[in-house]
């Protein structure tokens, strides 16, 4: 599909403003359906920390694989990181979004403290589970 997932989406800002962009949107977060502010867009809750995702029940309530999964401020907070990238890999999206503090950062705790952050395409080499696109914001 054409939609766009907002993985541990919080308070659904970002995902709202893509809704209100025109775009298709869905959400996961930890927290239960009940308990979710934005009933327009579609939500799955998700612990990203447990070591499987239900990856054919998140593509059935998408309609799709999403086009793209946005990982905004998440790495960081996660026990294993390369793990869960490599799950959300399984959804088949078309691209990655992934945002954190301080990306040379997350790279060296990720990979060693000489690991060197020289270019995007090296990057997307690191994860070879992963043939997408992927971006790396700093902010």
């Amino acid at each position: 599909g054409d939609t766009v997932l907002d993985v541990a989406a919080g308070l659904a800002t970002l995902a709202e403003y893509l809704q209100k962009k025109g775009l298709h949107v869905a959400a996961t977060d930890f927290g239960p359906v009940q308990s979710w502010p934005r009933k327009s867009i579609p939500y799955v809750q998700l612990d990203l920390n447990q070591p499987q995702i239900p990856v054919d029940a998140i593509i059935q309530q998408l309609g799709g694989p999403p086009k793209a999964i946005v990982l905004r401020h998440v790495l960081e907070h996660v026990y294993e990181p390369a793990q869960l990238i490599a799950l959300l890999a399984r959804l088949n999206p078309e691209f990655f979004l992934i945002m954190v503090p301080n990306g040379r950062s997350w790279f060296r705790y990720l990979f060693g403290k000489n690991f060197c952050l020289k270019s995007i395409n090296f990057c997307c080499g690191v994860f070879k589970t992963i043939p997408r696109k992927a971006c790396l914001l700093r902010t």
